[in-house]
């Protein structure tokens, strides 16, 4: 509609004459945009983007829909039509309209009400199965991934599962996890020649994306590669990691040290042009040899499949790949990744002489926090101190410049920090130094997350219903204040939250943030036994709540290689219902765990401690004992 509408003349002219527009950014005012979208919702029954809204001088809904042609087409009402049309009723019947917005607003703050009203539920472990079925149900068993066309990489519906497959045992949900995640990297939807995740395939198959790039889907993604590797031992997904960390530090990476949001599908007015061949650039680019072999592994043709040109997808150059083992000859295999590993550098080469996307160079706090998290994910997992410094880097740029006195913000650009953090900005900031925490052992992060845990607490916890509110109480110019717990392209802030605070309750001792994670799991738990697969993060918290909590604690010397040897399980096994905590013997005892026992060595050695819901096993200082533990994940 930009282009067709809002940029033509006649259409301008009209609005700039009846109505005041306001275009609204949906990642720097998501409360904005959620309680329109909801208002679509209850309009026409369903809801997207373009959102499109008219409203009265008060906000008052009057009408809302998502794309208008400017004139009708196919039997659509067009804009024009449509602005005229209530042009006319605001100039004859304002009253019925304004009414009939006020009935609107009036419906959702009831709806609202309902959510804080619903009386506590206690966990029934068995949504966790219901979640499973229904995303087994919904499994596309040939190409991965769920549902059809358009296919999402969901990467939370990902996580859950690799958490079912291990707490029941259920090897189903991690093939679901490999399926989804081979079919993705070989895909269109993966940038073979500069790394990175496309936000969606248009087809089921995941060969044509739609070319935008999004931080927090490559951030998630690399979360869902890494903890598959964990699981499975195979290095090819956590190489996958590292190509996505390396795409977001070519790509995405601000001089100032944080990440930008995202890059536009199209250049040059023209999606995917920045990311599609000809044959014929191919051969001209390669020398011939290399070509040929180019043009046979991502089967390019003369005239390709995405608008006459060609994405490069259906090649992985990993042997241990399950699917080419049985498809495709080895030495085959083994020639076309030696090709490739030298044909991509000079394809990449030529390609950076093409306009590239558009940068949204916006620095959001929220999916900087998932960036930050993934970095020191893979920090920990990899053992890759690269990784862990940019992610303390970038955490030092969000708490320099958008954690100011009066509490957190949500957007930086141009040396301006603007808006009031909405939930998910503070959830997925814990998150990260919840992460930053675990792979490096200084207590200087934990001590800021639980700093931010206050401030949401004080500033967005719903004191008569429980959970969190999408902005802060001070936010005054939205209709509506809403709580939420369903899961968009990234999970609810309620939902993160909760599994943070789990985590940061067994990490402190400090059981209050577990008792507040249950009230943020009960006051959804009748929205989620309804539409669980919309829940799914909500419902990962569960998992704390159905299966033991083990709390892993080292006590020694840092650099000592006794203490290193009893840490290096813990940061290679995959433990997702556990915390990790190292002491170092010869610092004070910080009062962040005052709600922990005193743990120390054992005459002088390196010490290990397992506690499981903070019930401690007798302390380990022999290695192999301490070891033996770990040898299966499960």
């Amino acid at each position: 509609m930009a282009h067709e509408s809002f940029e033509d003349e006649e259409v301008a002219a009209y609005l700039n004459r009846y109505f005041i527009s306001v275009k609204v950014d949906r990642e720097e005012r998501p409360d904005v945009d959620h309680v329109y979208l909801s208002i679509c919702q209850a309009f026409t029954g369903q809801g997207g983007w373009p959102l499109t809204v008219l409203l009265t001088p008060e906000k008052l809904p009057i009408f809302a829909g998502t794309y208008f042609p400017k004139r009708r087409m196919f039997g659509r009402i067009g804009l024009m039509e449509l602005l005229e049309h209530f042009t006319r009723l605001w100039e004859t019947d304002r009253n019925r309209l304004v009414k009939s917005g006020q009935r609107m607003i009036q419906a959702m703050e009831e709806s609202q009400r309902q959510i804080s009203k619903v009386e506590y539920r206690r966990w029934d472990s068995t949504l966790l199965h219901t979640v499973y079925e229904q995303l087994a149900d919904s499994f596309d068993s040939q190409y991965g991934g769920f549902g059809d066309a358009p296919k999402f990489p969901m990467p939370h519906q990902l996580l859950f599962l690799l958490r079912y497959s291990l707490f029941e045992n259920q090897p189903m949900a991690l093939q679901m996890v490999e399926k989804t995640l081979q079919n993705m990297r070989m895909g269109g939807i993966f940038d073979q020649i500069g790394f990175g995740f496309s936000r969606y395939s248009v087809d089921a198959r995941w060969e044509i994306p739609h070319f935008e790039k999004m931080l927090y889907d490559n951030a998630l993604l690399a979360m869902v590669y890494l903890e598959t590797y964990q699981m499975t031992n195979k290095r090819c997904y956590a190489e996958v990691a590292q190509e996505i960390f390396g795409y977001m530090k070519n790509s995405l990476l601000s001089p100032e040290g944080a990440f930008y949001a995202a890059e536009d599908a199209d250049s040059e007015g023209e999606e995917g042009k920045f990311y599609s061949w000809d044959k014929e650039e191919i051969v001209s680019v390669l020398p011939e040899e290399l070509a040929q072999s180019v043009i046979e592994m991502f089967g390019i043709q003369d005239i390709g499949h995405f608008e006459g040109k060609n994405v490069l997808r259906g090649f992985w150059e990993h042997a241990d790949l399950d699917m080419f083992k049985n498809e495709r000859d080895p030495y085959q295999i083994q020639k076309w990744s030696q090709d490739w590993r030298e044909a991509r550098p000079l394809l990449l080469k030529a390609r950076s002489a093409r306009t590239r996307p558009h940068l949204d160079d916006k620095i959001l706090t929220g999916w900087n926090g998932l960036a930050i998290a993934a970095l020191a994910i893979g920090a920990r997992i990899l053992e890759d101190s690269d990784l862990l410094e940019l992610a303390i880097q970038s955490e030092a740029f969000l708490w320099g410049n958008l954690h100011l006195e009066t509490g957190l913000m949500a957007r930086y650009r141009a040396g301006e920090a603007k808006y009031r953090a909405y939930l998910t900005d503070y959830a997925t900031y814990i998150w990260a130094l919840v992460e930053l925490y675990e792979a490096s052992y200084d207590k200087r992060y934990l001590e800021k997350a639980l700093t931010l845990l206050h401030e949401v607490v004080t500033d967005y916890w719903d004191k008569s219903g429980g959970a969190f509110f999408l902005s802060a109480h001070e936010i005054q110019d939205v209709p509506v204040r809403s709580k939420i717990a369903e899961d968009g392209a990234i999970p609810s802030g309620n939902s993160v939250l909760a599994v943070q605070m789990c985590r940061v309750g067994y990490l402190t001792g400090d059981t209050q943030w577990i008792q507040l994670a249950e009230q943020c799991l009960q006051t959804f738990l009748q929205d989620a036994r309804a539409y669980p697969e919309a829940h799914i993060h909500l419902l990962s918290t569960g998992f704390w709540f159905s299966f033991p909590v083990n709390e892993f604690v080292v006590v020694g010397l840092r650099d000592h290689p006794a203490t290193q040897a009893m840490l290096e399980p813990l940061r290679h096994v995959f433990l997702p219902n556990s915390v990790t905590l190292f002491w170092d013997q010869r610092e004070e005892k910080s009062n962040i765990w005052d709600g922990l026992p005193s743990f120390t060595t054992v005459e002088g050695k390196t010490t290990g401690y397992q506690c499981s819901n903070f019930a401690c096993q007798a302390p380990v200082t022999d290695i192999a004992s301490w070891l033996s533990q770990f040898a299966s994940p499960s």
